[in-house]
C-alpha cells in the first residue's frame, strides 16, 4: 500500500500568486505524488496488486470565498485527476487508486484548528484517527477505485 500524503497548502490571492508559487505547489503536490507512485507501482505489479491512496482536499470541489487558494487548489485538482486516470490505467494490474479528501484535521501544523470547527456541519475538527480510519477503509475496499472520499465533517455537502 502507498499513501501519498506529502503536500503543501497556503492562501494567497489569485492576482498575487507567482510562477514560483505555482511551481512550489505543483512540485510538491502533483510531481511528488506522481513520481512516488511511479516508483512503487512496479513493485505492486510484481506483487499482484495493491492500493494507493492520494491525499487531496474537499476545497477542490467547495471553495470558500474568504480563503483565496487558487494556486494550491490547481495542484490538488491535479492530484484528484491523477487518481481517476491511474485508477483506470492500473486496474488491470489489480491496483486500486483513490483519493482521501480531509477537512481541517487537528495536527501540529494546523495551529488553532478549533477556530475552524464551524466550517464542518458536524461542528468539530477532524482528528487524525478520522483520516487513518478512512485510509484503512480504502486500503481494504477491494471493489473501490477511482473515488474521492471526503472525510470532512460534511463540508463537501453543506455548510
Amino acid at each position: 500500500m502507498l499513501v501519498n500524503s506529502a503536500g503543501i497548502f497556503g492562501a494567497k490571492p489569485f492576482l498575487e500568486s507567482t510562477v514560483e508559487d505555482l511551481e512550489r505547489y505543483f512540485t510538491t503536490n502533483v510531481k511528488g505524488t506522481y513520481l512516488m507512485t511511479q516508483a512503487i507501482v512496479p513493485l505492486m505489479i510484481e506483487g499482484g496488486g495493491g492500493s494507493i491512496v492520494n491525499v487531496g482536499t474537499p476545497f477542490v470541489y467547495q471553495a470558500k470565498t474568504t480563503v483565496p487558494i487558487s494556486a494550491a487548489m490547481a495542484s490538488k485538482g491535479g492530484v484528484h485527476a491523477l487518481t481517476v486516470a491511474l485508477a483506470a490505467e492500473l486496474a488491470r494490474h489489480h491496483i486500486r487508486v483513490n483519493t482521501l479528501a480531509p477537512g481541517v484535521i487537528r495536527t501540529p501544523l494546523s495551529g488553532d484548528a478549533d477556530a475552524l470547527a464551524s466550517i464542518h456541519p458536524l461542528g468539530r475538527i477532524g482528528e487524525v484517527r478520522d483520516t487513518s480510519d478512512a485510509v484503512l477503509f480504502l486500503a481494504r475496499a477491494d471493489f473501490v477505485t477511482g473515488i474521492t472520499l471526503p472525510v470532512d465533517g460534511g463540508y463537501s455537502h453543506g455548510r
